[in-house]
């Protein structure tokens, strides 16, 4: 269902946002095709708004590890880049599997997911995304998109989500944008 947004005027503008989502998330995967990196970086548009999932194995992060590798920031300069041509509100999700972190600095998933999470955030600041717009969580293991029972699901469960949330729909001359 689109979501219809309305001058100061009272005039309807048409779904806005969901052609600014659209654009952003065709971006976002031309930018992976053209890398590579289409197993690395994915995106959806949901009800909720648009996803942007960086699997973090790979050119992100080691194992156990919340320190985004050096093969990580043209990926995030890119990124940022995009979301700046933007102003969607953006929560930034780490995710686990469910393997324990033993051996890593981090007591439990909890703290490696929300650090993850906040690496990324940093990493998007450092390319001038402002940060009133961002904050950071973490998930642990709680979400799962696929299975933890093998290997390739694992590698999945393991991404951090960048979540621009759709806007609350504006009428009149109201608004209740964050």
């Amino acid at each position: 269902m689109a979501q219809w947004y309305y001058s100061k005027a009272g005039e309807q503008k048409g779904p806005v946002e969901q052609q600014e989502l659209q654009r952003l998330k065709q971006q976002v995967d031309a930018y992976a095709s053209a890398n590579g990196l289409d197993k690395t970086i994915s995106t959806s548009i949901t009800p909720d708004g648009l996803s942007i999932r960086l699997n973090t194995d790979g050119p992100f992060f080691d194992s156990g590890a919340a320190v985004l590798k050096p093969a990580s920031r043209p990926i995030m300069a890119k990124v940022a880049g995009l979301l700046r041509s933007d102003n969607h509100y953006v929560r930034v999700v780490g995710h686990t599997d469910t393997v324990p972190t033993g051996g890593s600095p981090f007591p439990t998933n909890w703290e490696l997911s929300a650090s993850r999470a906040s690496a990324v955030v940093r990493a998007l600041q450092r390319n001038h995304v402002a940060a009133a717009r961002m904050e950071a969580s973490g998930r642990s293991s709680l979400d799962p998109v696929a299975t933890n029972a093998t290997p390739e699901g694992r590698a999945e469960n393991r991404r951090v989500e960048l979540l621009l949330p759709r806007r609350q729909e504006v009428t009149g001359t109201e608004s209740t944008t964050p």
